[in-house]
């Protein structure tokens, strides 16, 4: 017995790391566990570097319960609870045991339908009446459509780490997220520190290797790894409350992350570190001096950016538009050291309230020309066949391969040119109505002052909506 207390009360290591040595009893089970079978833990846990929690990827039934809490005995003997948090939980329904919807949704609680005569109704000519155009001011990408905009906007400029702020996707559909947008692509969120979720942070395998860090209900701080052998970085995505005393415990988190390694921070901060960095709305002093003490004391400044001065409005009519520089990117020295040529470009904000941010690590090189696409939509074109026919039927001397190879380039060729010029009235109408949203706020942040350019940009934004709904119809 003495020597079972002794070897009890030590604390041992086998191959640099911990045993845990618990009594043998009669009633213990050696294969039972808490939650599920450990498989492997991320680099942060594994150093034990920075970190208020340990990080676990564990392999659990999908018909089991997931605590919100273990309990276990410590090395003083006494029992201990530790809260569990879920980046993600899957949607099990109750009834019939499938993933994928709640009981709610399950179609086999869909009660019988019961024909019934359907009551005549007179109806009245109803005059007409004008209706001012209406915006969504509403964030978030939690329609199809959205969503389908951002997965465009990812694969036209090949980003490979992401972070999806105010995403407002409930934790239910977090799946129907990825299987959209992040298909094969690695993923988080803080969706178990808030209600609904604020950040998704995605990063795709082959260009960066991450490991989260840090997460918060205003942040996920963790460390990226690029692929191609450059400088390892932190990296912290932000989405701040709105109401300023909240912000407080950002402020304190971020001088708790400080770090003399490379480190960049970006996201939507919720408030502006200028009086200049704001039109329409007069800016308090109280705003600001939280957010340039953080920055002071953190070492952190603006990096270079370029596009729109002003990333976010409230989408207002006359003199009730604001313009404010909420979203920022900044570096501390050591950034700024191993990565000199960086670059935050913030784009126009098209149907969204925020301008999307563009970060470019290290000058892009010039690749070759994209592989030619067919798309089935060209038949619809009344010139469609007309071309393909008259690109074919043209004259080639040379051998039989050389002749189908050369007709074959003639008719991409013009394909591609048909493809620009827009193969069909629902689509020019929708190239149309982008462009002319595109070309209204380039204009109107030059001149935010002039109500009547903000006023343009609200009404071709509705315009764009009705045509590419009409196209998406088609």
């Amino acid at each position: 017995m003495e020597s079972r207390d002794k070897v009890l009360a030590g604390r041992f290591f086998f191959d640099s790391k911990p045993l845990v040595l618990k009594p043998w009893r009669v009633d213990m089970d050696m294969e039972k566990e808490e939650l599920g079978k450990p498989l492997k833990r991320d680099y942060a846990t594994t150093c034990r570097d920075k970190i208020k929690y340990a990080r676990v990827m564990v392999e659990v039934h999908m018909d089991q319960a997931l605590p919100d809490q273990i309990s276990f005995m410590d090395e003083n003997g006494e029992m201990v609870g530790v809260p569990v948090h879920y980046e993600w939980r899957p949607t099990l329904c109750t009834r019939c045991k499938l993933v994928g919807h709640v009981e709610a949704e399950c179609t086999q609680t869909k009660t019988k339908r019961v024909w019934v005569q359907k009551q005549r109704v007179s109806t009245l000519p109803v005059p007409a009446t004008e209706v001012e155009p209406v915006v969504d001011q509403e964030g978030g990408i939690d329609s199809i459509q959205k969503q389908n905009e951002v997965r465009k906007f990812i694969q036209r400029h090949d980003v490979g780490l992401v972070g999806l702020l105010e995403h407002k996707v409930k934790l239910a559909n977090l799946g129907k997220l990825y299987q959209n947008i992040f298909l094969n692509w690695c993923f988080t969120s803080n969706a178990s520190f808030h209600n609904g979720g604020r950040i998704v942070v995605a990063w795709k395998p082959g260009c960066f290797t991450v490991n989260i860090v840090a997460i918060t209900n205003q942040l996920i701080h963790c460390h990226a790894t690029p692929v191609s052998g450059m400088t390892s970085f932190f990296c912290t995505f932000v989405y701040a409350f709105n109401d300023s005393s909240q912000r407080k415990d950002l402020w304190k988190t971020l001088m708790e992350l400080n770090s003399q390694d490379p480190w960049i921070l970006c996201g939507d901060f919720n408030c502006v570190m200028g009086v200049e960095e704001r039109i329409g709305a007069p800016v308090r002093h109280a705003e600001i001096t939280d957010i340039n003490a953080c920055m002071h004391g953190c070492s952190m400044e603006d990096i270079k950016c370029v596009g729109n001065l002003f990333t976010w409005n409230n989408k207002q009519y006359g003199a009730a538009r604001v313009f404010s520089k909420l979203d920022r990117v900044l570096s501390n020295p050591a950034w700024q050291s191993a990565y000199c040529s960086t670059e935050a470009c913030f784009l126009t904000e098209g149907e969204f309230d925020h301008s999307p941010g563009l970060i470019t690590m290290y000058p892009r090189h010039t690749r070759g020309r994209k592989p030619f696409r067919y798309f089935t939509i060209w038949k619809s074109s009344p010139d469609f066949a007309g071309i393909v026919q008259h690109q074919w039927n043209q004259q080639v001397h040379g051998s039989k391969m050389y002749s189908v190879v050369t007709r074959l380039k003639k008719v991409k060729q013009a394909l591609r040119e048909l493809n620009k010029k827009g193969f069909s009235d629902i689509q020019a109408s929708d190239l149309k109505a982008y462009h002319a949203v595109v070309a209204a706020q380039e204009a109107m942040h030059l001149d935010p002052a002039n109500q009547e350019l903000a006023d343009l940009e609200l009404v071709a934004i509705q315009n764009y909506k009705i045509q590419h709904q009409a196209y998406v119809d088609f």
